[in-house]
């Protein structure tokens, strides 16, 4: 597999990996158990079995073992025996993992090439468009960090029913000269709880990643 980006610091590791391999490569470095082999199988589309199949297989290479990654009830992934909380994201040739020591953290990743404006007025308010275009950004990009970051911010809250534009709210951004890298202040309310949440470009696609500080 192809490294494509890491980032550690004294909270979090993020690795976003680039999905080139073909299915038996993956298969082998995935080293599945009886029950994962059972969910491998029950998907049918090539693209989600392989990017099911790296997120697993790149568990395995950060840790150093078989890392075995269960979900709960409401679909939130944990892993086994590592004293770790983990957090998953892919998106076309992409897959993502944080892990950290403590719990609510999120990461996604997300392609600049989706239609955004098409579903702005359900993730992006005008005052959070106002932050982003006051420190220089275009539409085209700040919308999918937008997108991303919420996502990123929406995992590590581990919650229900919840409304991006009421819910959970960007505050402030900060960003290089090329706008290529940052972070932006995530308020979630119904928590009453806010983080900072780092992002990437890359490669036409974003990976936001972050934790809420005293949950």
């Amino acid at each position: 597999m192809a490294v494509t980006f890491i980032s550690r610091d004294e909270r979090l590791s993020v690795f976003l990996w680039k999905i080139e391999e073909e299915l038996p490569i993956l298969l082998k470095s995935a080293a599945l158990t009886p029950d994962e082999q059972v969910q491998y199988e029950a998907f049918r589309a090539e693209s989600r079995k392989r990017q099911w199949l790296t997120v697993r297989a790149l568990a395995n290479k950060v840790f150093g073992h078989k890392a075995t990654i269960t979900y709960s009830a409401a679909g939130r992934p944990s892993l086994g025996g590592d004293g770790a909380y983990i957090s998953i994201s892919h998106a076309d040739a992409y897959a993502a993992i944080t892990i950290g020591g403590a719990n609510h953290i999120g990461v996604d990743v997300e392609s600049i090439n989706r239609k955004y404006t098409t579903i702005r007025h359900k993730f992006a308010s005008d005052d959070e468009a106002a932050i982003f275009t006051a420190s220089g950004f275009e539409e085209s990009l700040y919308l999918p960090i937008i997108w991303c970051a919420k996502e990123a911010a929406f995992k590590a809250a581990d919650c229900t029913d919840v409304d991006f534009i009421r819910d959970v709210v960007i505050t402030r951004v900060e960003a290089n000269e090329t706008f290529t890298a940052g972070e932006v202040e995530v308020r979630f309310n119904p928590l009453r709880a806010a983080g900072m949440f780092k992002f990437t470009v890359i490669d036409n696609h974003v990976i936001a990643w972050g934790k809420y500080e005293g949950v």
